[in-house]
């Protein structure tokens, strides 16, 4: 799912100003986005979607709150590749096609736009930390994330954070033995998708923690 922030990109022959969306004309369509929207070059304005309401009830009605990447599943269906949808105030546009994700994610340029963590960037600015790459926009995400790349694209660098993932991993084991016995009759883990989703995060989190802890930016930890 793509924010409208996300949307510095021609794609949709569109980019995202202070004033709004302004429509652009472009030539660097490829010929598979032109087949899967047409020939005429589409705007916020003509994609299909969900409304406020119609959103509502797939989450709630129909249950999908817990299961939200079905419900794009099912939405791709009656949408087709690309459809925005409204959540109150935020309109996301949602991309269902392998080729197309490719071509946003090639379009983002040097400083790709990312969705905002108010409450992340609160919490850090609270507590006089930096945002770090994480939360961190625009040029000074790229500063920062071009002193990490070279430790994290490395393979030598890996054991650097195995330590980290590690602790991660035992939690993981000890929460799924604890599961099967107290609710599985110590045979069935329930939930397993939702609790590796927990694993991931806290992989992500704490991966991003050790090889902050190793990479200065001017002298300053940027994560502490």
């Amino acid at each position: 799912m793509f924010s409208n922030s996300l949307l510095r990109t021609r794609l949709f022959l569109c980019k995202l100003d202070y004033g709004g969306i302004k429509c652009l004309t472009s030539a660097s369509l490829t010929r598979t986005t032109s087949t899967l929207i047409g020939d005429k070059q589409k705007t916020m304005d003509d994609l299909d979607g969900p409304s406020f309401l119609t959103s509502l009830y797939w989450l709630f009605g129909k249950g999908y709150f817990q299961t939200t990447h079905q419900m794009q599943i099912e939405h791709s269906k009656i949408y087709g590749p690309l459809w925005k949808s409204k959540y109150g105030p935020l309109v996301v546009v949602n991309v269902a096609n392998a080729d197309l994700i490719e071509q946003v994610l090639r379009q983002e340029g040097r400083y790709p736009i990312r969705t905002d963590m108010p409450h992340w960037r609160g919490y850090r600015k609270l507590r006089n930390h930096a945002y770090g790459p994480l939360t961190e926009m625009g040029s000074e995400w790229q500063r920062i994330r071009s002193i990490l790349n070279p430790h994290m694209l490395k393979p030598k660098h890996v054991s650097s954070y195995t330590n980290a993932i590690n602790g991660v991993v035992s939690d993981f084991i000890e929460k799924v033995a604890k599961l099967r016995m107290t609710t599985g009759n110590d045979v069935m883990v329930y939930d397993v998708a939702g609790e590796l989703y927990k694993f991931a995060f806290e992989a992500a989190i704490r991966s991003s923690q050790a090889e902050l802890h190793i990479v200065q930016v001017d002298r300053i930890m940027v994560l502490k």
